[in-house]
């Protein structure tokens, strides 16, 4: 195997356990503007732009509206979530033996800036990734596989030499449109949901850097 790899983590649902305090944010603002879904709408376009759900929840086009109310939902999520957030089952042990081992790390979120500084500051996490991608970097939100594409690229390292960790099913769609080995875990779906995934796992504890290797080279 080639040994220049990198693992490419997504944020919400992966680095954090947070799907429920978005979930929560998102039916205020329905609520708030009148339109009313269900928590299966909701989760249905996880993975996706805000503008992906302020359109298909809402209903609205214009953009600079879209705009407002997805920083109004963001800041909201922040606020909610602030008390609650901590270490995924797992997760820093892990960080820490693939920076002990030199395995280059990278961040792809469809979340905003803010988000990601957000996560990264509080669990004090920033200096394990050499490079961050959110929203800012691409025109079309995953299941589109160009966040990645760009990800990869960032790394100057070939997309089939990196594996991607990813909730979400547009996650997953899009790593692999890119030919990466992807890893599901079962924070947002259920295994059964995310079963096409390289790899499905509960938690962090469930993988290391051998368990890594062994699926870049295509043995798991």
């Amino acid at each position: 195997m080639n040994e220049k790899f990198a693992v490419i983590f997504d944020m919400d649902g992966v680095l954090v356990e947070n799907s429920e305090f978005h979930d929560q944010a998102w039916q205020m603002i329905c609520k708030k503007y009148k339109s009313i879904k269900s928590a299966e709408e909701i989760k249905s376009i996880f993975g996706g732009t805000n503008y992906m759900f302020v359109a298909k929840l809402l209903g609205m086009t214009d953009e600079n509206e879209i705009k407002a109310i997805a920083e109004e939902k963001e800041a909201l999520y922040r606020k909610i979530y602030l008390e609650h957030i901590k270490f995924p089952s797992g997760l820093q042990n892990l960080l820490i033996e693939l920076k002990q081992n030199n395995v280059r790390m990278a961040v792809a979120t469809s979340a905003p800036r803010v988000n990601l500084d957000f996560v990264l500051d509080i669990l004090n996490i920033r200096d394990y990734f050499e490079v961050l991608i959110d929203e800012s970097y691409v025109k079309h939100g995953k299941p589109d596989p160009e966040i990645y594409r760009i990800t990869a690229q960032q790394l100057k390292i070939k997309p089939e030499n990196c594996i991607v960790i990813e909730d979400s099913i547009f996650g997953i769609q899009s790593a692999k449109a890119n030919g990466m080995k992807v890893i599901g875990i079962t924070t947002t779906f259920s295994s059964g949901q995310i079963n096409f995934a390289d790899l499905v796992i509960k938690n962090f504890k469930e993988i290391d850097l051998i368990r890594i290797k062994t699926l870049l080279n295509g043995l798991n």
